[in-house]
């Protein structure tokens, strides 16, 4: 006979799997910043080769970095500003031979290659590794002890969240407060204008609509009354919650389609037997455009972790100024117990922060 998973098994196995990944995200991450730390040492190597080859007085050298930005964005992107590609240089000259550390990544080289002494940059750096400082609480230390920087370059200038580099650009991730709410909970609508009997509760669905329920306790409910609906053999029963409001309006929901990176068409399960078709927007997120490579690969994730789902729970927060509910989606890969997706289940707007996918928004 097959057994349940318990709770404690689940979350042993959760956190395995979370050491797992949170180690592959680590050595992921120190792979890309010596790459990309190999990279513009090279890239700030070549253009001082230049500039000393050339005999370039500073106006022309300006006019170098002023071209190299120009061209280089227009075949990349972002990453090659003029101020970009000065740390770049300076970076050369900073650790020409001292070697850089994977744990630190390119926001905090660029900061520290402009200390002006060099016993000074050994020293922060160790500490900006021992202590794991954050750039923002490297840039705060050197700031708070006055230390000398080169003329013309400033730590402020460096961005925190690294967006003027080219090579996947780190993100500082905000963590999205996850609210689970309550499965199979309504609320006793007002029965102002409209027909009942004793023995019928005009229950409120959520998506306005509302059912009529036979219920011989009907009499005993008021309007506001928050209930839970308990399926029987000949119906249903409704017995008074203590389910807060704001854990309310809590669904079983399946996939219709994904419209883009943060919109998904759904067919809800509203309870006593109806059915509904929504178009619902991700709550508290922003996705690209779906025209760009971002927008494209933010929906194209959503469709592959949700094909791995029987359906999905969605907690709804009311609609935006385009009439689309506003949802935080929970999903559970292979799960068919909704009580358990509900419980345990990822939340999808924080996957999509997560994988660089979407940034915050607030609604």
């Amino acid at each position: 006979m097959k057994q349940a998973i318990t709770d404690s098994t689940y979350r042993k196995l959760l956190n395995e799997i979370s050491s797992i990944y949170e180690k592959a995200q680590h050595e992921s991450q120190c792979a890309v910043n010596k790459i990309r730390g190999q990279a513009y040492r090279e890239i700030g190597r070549r253009i001082i080769e230049v500039e000393q080859k050339q005999q370039l007085r500073a106006e022309y050298g300006s006019h170098l970095l002023e071209r190299l930005s120009e061209d280089l964005t227009r075949r990349y992107g972002k990453g090659f500003s003029i101020t970009n590609l000065k740390y770049m240089r300076r970076f050369f000259v900073a650790y020409a031979i001292r070697q850089t550390s994977d744990e630190l990544d390119w926001s905090h080289y660029q900061v520290l290659s402009i200390i002006k002494d060099d016993n000074t940059r050994e020293y922060y750096e160790d500490k900006a590794l021992k202590q794991r400082w954050s750039c923002r609480e490297l840039k705060s230390a050197l700031r708070n002890d006055k230390v000398q920087f080169e003329a013309g370059l400033h730590p402020e200038e460096v961005s925190t969240e690294d967006e003027n580099t080219m090579m996947h650009p780190e993100h500082e991730v905000v963590s999205l407060p996850v609210e689970r709410g309550t499965l199979h909970t309504y609320q006793i609508a007002e029965q102002k204008n409209i027909p009942v009997t004793g023995s019928v509760a005009i229950v409120d669905c959520g998506f306005d609509h509302f059912r009529h329920i036979p219920c011989t306790r009907a009499a005993h409910f008021k309007a506001g009354d928050i209930i839970t609906a308990v399926k029987e053999k000949d119906g249903y029963s409704l017995v008074s919650s203590d389910v807060q409001q704001k854990d309310m309006y809590t669904y079983v929901a399946y996939l219709d389609r994904v419209v883009d990176g943060d919109t998904i068409i759904v067919t809800i399960d509203c309870g006593f037997g109806s059915w509904m078709k929504q178009r619902l927007r991700l709550r508290r997120i922003d996705a690209p455009e779906i025209d760009s490579q971002k927008g494209m690969q933010a929906m194209h994730f959503i469709e592959k972790v949700l094909s791995l789902c029987p359906f999905i729970i969605i907690k709804t927060y009311g609609s935006d100024k385009y009439d689309r509910f506003l949802v935080d989606i929970f999903y559970l890969a292979g799960e068919n117990d909704p009580e358990m997706v509900n419980r345990v289940g990822s939340l999808l707007n924080e996957e999509l922060l997560t994988n660089n996918l979407a940034t915050r928004w607030q609604q």
